[in-house]
């Protein structure tokens, strides 16, 4: 227990004292310094607090739904990519998609939206060229998607 100087009227005060016994001041040997680290290392508390929030906000949210959200742009490309590659298995053909190139959208209607995607697989046609394919897709107002229509991409040409 050290004495200090009262930072409000000067008198000496113990650095443990709540109040100074002269004029009252709250922790009166608490220095400028030390009032920055405390309030540094509340701020510091209250973004790990909030971290922690948002951490178990987005477990709650997988938990209920299975997934993390996805951009309607992503989704348009994943739900193109999947019917597709069913379309696809069909006739006993097996894609495996490379990429999203491309997802906007198209046209923007009372009963949803339309979205052009235009994606890049792995399978090759004759010239040894990699094959695209263009799509459409449909994201209605109630979030279910469908598929509108579809094509390859080949040399710029969609068949």
């Amino acid at each position: 227990m050290a004495l200090v100087s009262c930072r409000e009227c000067g008198q000496q005060v113990s650095t443990e004292a709540a109040i100074c016994p002269y004029c009252g001041a709250s922790h009166p040997a608490t220095t400028p310094e030390v009032r920055k680290r405390t309030l540094k290392r509340r701020i510091e508390i209250g973004l790990g607090i909030l971290a922690l929030m948002i951490l178990v906000g987005g477990i709650a949210w997988v938990a209920k739904n299975g997934t993390l959200p996805l951009t309607n742009k992503y989704a348009a490309c994943v739900y193109a990519q999947k019917s597709i590659s069913d379309d696809l298995k069909l006739t006993g053909k097996s894609v495996r998609f490379q990429s999203c190139l491309e997802a906007y959208v198209s046209h923007a209607l009372p009963k949803g939206i339309l979205y052009d995607v235009l994606t890049q697989f792995d399978s090759a046609d004759d010239n040894g060229i990699p094959s695209k394919v263009d799509a459409t897709v449909a994201r209605g107002p109630d979030g279910t998607w469908g598929m509108v229509m579809w094509g390859y991409v080949i040399a710029g040409v969609t068949f």
